[in-house]
């Protein structure tokens, strides 16, 4: 028997997050993702994992973003049995965009104006903030699911997600990614570069 997320808090939950994909448009600011590549590395990534163990580190550009990809090492892995953490960098507002925000607020309102209950606001409002902005994502499906958060860095050039997907069976360990941890140092990277660029061109 495989993991899958099951609860119903969660499922909808699921469905509430594609609305960020689904109202996402494609900003005109010119961005290069690939400038986080002397950020993201192995070693970072690895050092968020709770329980570490060995872990392929591999970098591409996929149709979402510029990717960074930590698959696990797992002793019965196959191509239905995995876990990983992903960072997927994108131009601001490709994700989180003023009209997708909107539309998750407004799901996550209906829902609850019908359940009677904030299950959702209070799960969002526990979340701390990373960068100028930042949703919770839950996902799930007969291949498996996931959980991270997307953020929007300080200057909003970037849209980032992070996220951890896995499909395990139930004896099976997972590394137990620290998410919010791991866009927190992101973000932190991130604007101590921009800081440390700005200064050097303000000096005389």
């Amino acid at each position: 028997m495989h993991i899958i997320f099951t609860s119903c808090r969660y499922t909808i939950l699921c469905v509430v997050s594609v609305c960020l994909i689904a109202c996402s448009r494609q900003p005109s600011r010119t961005v290069t993702p690939h400038e986080f590549d002397s950020l993201v590395s192995k070693e970072l990534m690895s050092s968020f994992a709770r329980d570490p163990m060995k872990a392929t580190f591999s970098i591409a550009d996929t149709y979402e973003g510029h990717q960074y990809l930590l698959l696990f090492d797992l002793a019965r892995a196959t191509d239905d049995i995995f876990t990983l953490s992903r960072i997927v960098v994108m131009p601001g507002g490709s994700r989180l965009s003023t009209e997708a925000i909107a539309e998750y607020k407004k799901k996550i309102s209906e829902f609850e104006g019908r359940s009677g209950k904030k299950v959702f606001s209070d799960l969002i409002s526990s979340y701390p903030k990373v960068g100028s902005q930042s949703l919770p994502v839950f996902f799930a499906s007969p291949n498996g699911g996931g959980w991270g958060i997307v953020f929007t860095t300080s200057d909003g050039r970037f849209d980032i997600s992070v996220t951890e997907d896995s499909h395990l069976y139930l004896d099976m360990k997972s590394p137990g990614m620290d998410i919010v941890g791991l866009a927190k140092a992101i973000s932190e990277k991130y604007d101590q570069r921009v800081q440390k660029k700005y200064a050097e061109q303000s000096a005389p």
